[in-house]
């Protein structure tokens, strides 16, 4: 699971990021001081708040598996799966910007877009074929289920925005 993850979430959008338009604005900062890290304590804040939304929602998408569902192991696991897998998807948007809206200007992106669609389509091949799902050790949920993990999936990206907007 955890390599699909790596393969599948993290490199088609990471390349989609790579081919975002410039923004216009990007001339009229001041120069980056040469001695400054690459990753400073504000970048390595986001990175870190990313990462704990992420391994929060999989945590309570996991003990919501097997105490409200009454989900066993695979269960549990497969809907920390989906829970995970979209909140990290979704996370292309928190990291499209430093500030603000990571929806402004996205729809100039398109490769963003067919790297999303692709990415999903490619988490639902992985739970809807039998071969697939037994090789990632996954199982079939409940709707309820379902529907648990995808709203857990939306918090990190939810609350990046909602956090983001409160600020401005």
């Amino acid at each position: 699971m955890i390599l699909w993850n790596n393969l599948v979430i993290d490199v088609l959008p990471s390349f989609a990021l790579a081919l975002e338009p410039g923004r216009g604005e990007t001339m009229r900062e001041a120069p980056r001081d040469p001695r400054e890290p690459v990753i400073d304590k504000t970048i390595l804040r986001r990175i870190l708040i990313s990462a704990s939304l992420v391994a929060g929602v999989g945590l309570v998408a996991y003990a919501l598996g097997t105490a409200w569902f009454d989900l066993d192991t695979i269960g549990a696991q497969t809907m920390t799966f989906v829970a995970m897998s979209l909140g990290q998807v979704l996370t292309v948007f928190n990291a499209r910007r430093d500030t603000g809206s990571g929806f402004r200007g996205a729809t100039q992106n398109r490769w963003l877009w067919i790297a999303l669609a692709v990415t999903l389509f490619l988490e639902v091949v992985a739970l809807a074929l039998p071969a697939l799902r037994d090789v990632l050790g996954l199982t079939v949920l409940s709707g309820g289920a379902w529907v648990a993990a995808l709203i857990l999936g939306l918090i990190p990206l939810v609350a990046v925005q909602t956090t983001r907007a409160v600020r401005r």
